[in-house]
């Protein structure tokens, strides 16, 4: 369903909702508070979306109640004891979005607290004249339910009669990556509390004491541009389009309100007419919403005795005043860099595929690989809008990644759905997740995944071929150099061939390169091995892959990489379905290689004098180096065990860094090393000398069990 009559769908049956709400309210008290008080809840419940499953039901019903209490005490703070009022609305907005940093259950939570003061910052106080102290108290509450009932009644109905979709039980949230411990910069969820804080303050502040009747505006516009903070760029686009869309509405309520006069039944019409506007146009652009919200809200402030064609500048200049305190907040106070948050949100949805195409995966759905795409175009308006500003002197080009990534939802999807995983695939989602952390190289990544899900999709005969072809298209039109690649994905789908990765170890029996060759019996991707010897290591033709002499060498496709943790890496990157570079994020990464440089740098090393290194010494001098090897090694090999209390592999889970100590552990077995008491390392022996891929190693060594 195209996303425009969706809206309209969704509009129409919140407006229903709305409708009924505020006739039962009008009935109840037929004054202007609690019919303001009705719209605004519904739009808000509808838009929450709490009401998902039978808990967010139950939820709601407890909650509304308390939102429109609350809404209505605000209210009155605010109108009373203003500096209180302020005090108490910042805090409230504070911990609604800090709570987004403890999971899904403290979000839901967030969402709640933050209901009623989004409601009385988009609803004047209009104080009741005709209803009692006990009325006035209870018929927030009545309001409440009564929009709760009714928003559930005419959204069951419409999903009844397929008017609107299927409620969605389940989306996927980014998983954002936390710091490491004593990390002084706080999470982008604390981040943004605070830039929210500061906006509303310095706003409250600025319109207390400059605009002491008209600081709502102020306030209500650096909420808006802070709330749903996607980053610094989408703040200041949001900025952008609501001053923009704020003074074109501001001039329509003029315009409307000089021909229909201050508030009849004319003008309770163009409201609800404007609301409904706003939520059909809403995914448009953000600028319909603000054109058509600043209407109604205009239009409301005849009901305050304030007349629009009196107000508009003085109605603009506060929206300015507001954008202005809003983007400064997001940009200077601890600010969330919008492209490391599209990384973030590409890295993780790039790992939803990854996992859907892992062939140990049972079930593939591409619920959640569609979600979140859908999750990453959120923030592509703001992202394209300064493409277009900056394409004339600007080269890397965030909007690029989107669009890439955007084309590549349908192929993968076929793929899942058809149950493939291709190894050429599942390397390019590996290439990509590792081009996450280098913005120059993304692009392109992005560019070679789209090549390879399109090659392998396109491959089950002529209908599947077709249904990409539009795909191909608008790939071209959306990224550089995109001519390039549709030719050779043209050439690739007449002659298509999976190239299968060739890959040759050279290894010395026992040696470091041990490390290396479990990781390969691990991958299980077909590979090749040299055993070398003393004379081999130093012949022209191994010297020109590696000039000094030493193992380990991979050769991938022709070209030699030396050195062990290079090796190692490379391999934990290129097969990211092998699990052994960490869980996917950066600490779980930085935890791997943490283990992974003690034991080639502070481990291996410490060998040295035991394999004949003290030669140029006297025997005294040569036997007290051994000793303090020894010793030292007692030590190191004290840590690994410590680390290994409670885990069965030293990051964790299983990773490149396991089969380097099992290497460390043998030689310190056939150097006599005092490993009495170490239980822990031990027992982590016994698990890799089980395990078959290790067991066929040693074998191809030429080594015994131990």
């Amino acid at each position: 369903m195209p996303a425009v009559t969706r809206s309209l769908r969704e509009a129409v049956v919140t407006m229903l909702a709305v409708l009924a709400t505020l006739a039962c309210a009008m009935a109840i008290d037929p004054e202007p508070g609690p019919a303001v008080l009705s719209v605004v809840l519904c739009l808000s419940f509808s838009r929450s979306h709490l009401d998902r499953d039978l808990r967010g039901r139950l939820e709601a019903a407890v909650a509304l109640p308390v939102v429109g209490l609350v809404a209505a005490g605000v209210g009155m703070l605010l109108h009373r004891a203003p500096w209180v009022g302020a005090l108490v609305f910042v805090a409230g907005m504070f911990v609604s979005i800090w709570l987004r940093r403890f999971g899904p259950m403290a979000r839901r939570a967030g969402s709640l607290i933050a209901l009623p003061f989004v409601v009385i910052l988009t609803t004047p106080y209009i104080p009741s004249r005709h209803a009692g102290h006990w009325l006035a108290l209870v018929l927030p509450i009545i309001v409440s339910l009564l929009a709760l009932v009714w928003v559930m009644a005419f959204q069951t109905l419409a999903r009844s009669v397929h008017w609107l979709p299927p409620r969605v039980a389940h989306m996927p949230q980014a998983r954002a990556a936390l710091p490491a411990a004593g990390s002084m910069r706080p999470v982008p969820s604390t981040r943004m509390a605070v830039q929210m804080a500061v906006a509303l303050g310095v706003a409250f502040v600025v319109g207390y004491v400059f605009f002491a009747e008209r600081w709502a505006w102020i306030v209500l516009t650096a909420f808006i541009v802070n709330s749903g903070n996607r980053g610094r760029l989408d703040v200041a686009y949001k900025s952008v389009l609501r001053v923009l869309g704020a003074a074109a509405g501001t001039i329509m309520a003029l315009l409307f309100t000089l021909h229909l006069g201050g508030h009849d039944t004319g003008t309770v019409a163009l409201i609800l007419a404007a609301v409904f506007m706003g939520l059909w146009l809403r995914p448009l652009g953000y600028a319909w919403w603000a054109l058509f919200v600043t209407l109604a809200l205009a239009l409301l402030q005849g009901f305050e005795g304030s007349s629009a064609q009196h107000i508009l500048w003085p109605r603009l200049e506060e929206i300015v005043i507001g954008a202005i305190i809003g983007v400064a907040s997001a940009w200077f106070v601890l600010p969330v860099r919008s492209t490391a948050m599209l990384r973030r949100r590409i890295a993780d949805t790039l790992a939803i595929l990854a996992d859907a195409l892992d062939p140990s995966t049972p079930a593939r759905a591409s619920h959640d690989y569609m979600a979140a795409i859908d999750h990453v175009q959120q923030v592509a308006p703001a992202f394209r809008a300064s493409r277009w500003a900056t394409r004339y002197f600007r080269e890397l080009q965030p909007a690029d990644w989107v669009d890439t990534l955007a084309v590549c939802r349908d192929p993968g999807v076929a793929l899942m759905e058809r149950g493939e995983a291709p190894g050429p695939v599942r390397r390019a989602v590996g290439a990509a997740r590792k081009a996450t952390r280098e913005p120059v190289e993304l692009l392109v990544a992005l560019q070679e995944l789209h090549r390879s899900l399109m090659l392998h999709a396109s491959s089950d005969g002529d209908g599947t071929t077709r249904m990409f072809s539009a795909d191909i298209a608008t790939h071209s039109r959306t990224a550089n150099d995109d001519v390039a690649i549709i030719e050779q994905l043209s050439s690739d789908l007449t002659n298509h061939k999976d190239t299968v990765m060739t890959m040759k170890l050279y290894f010395s029996p026992g040696a470091c390169s041990m490390s290396d060759h479990i990781v390969l019996a691990w991958i299980g991707q077909p590979y090749t091995t040299q055993k070398m010897t003393k004379e081999t290591l130093k012949s022209p033709e191994y010297l020109k892959l590696n000039p000094a002499g030493a193992v380990p060498v991979l050769e991938i496709d022709g070209w030699p990489l030396t050195q062990n943790v290079a090796i190692l890496n490379y391999l934990a990157d290129s097969f990211p379905d092998a699990k052994l570079g960490g869980d996917g994020t950066p600490k779980g990464r930085a935890e791997v290689n943490r283990w992974l440089s003690f034991l080639n740098s502070d481990v291996h090393p410490a060998f040295h004098p035991l394999f004949g290194s003290t030669g140029f010494l006297d025997e005294a001098a040569a036997q007290l180096t051994r000793d303090k090897a020894l010793t030292q090694l007692h030590e190191l090999f004290g840590r690994a065990d410590k680390q290994l209390e409670g885990r069965d592999w030293l990051a964790g889970m299983r990773s490149i860094a396991d089969p380097y100590l099992f290497v460390v552990w043998r030689w310190a077995k056939a150097t006599k090393v005092d490993l009495s008491g170490f239980a822990n390392l031990a027992a982590f022996a016994e698990r890799m000398l089980a395990d078959s891929a290790v067991q066929k190693v040693l074998a191809d060594e030429g080594l015994g069990k131990h």
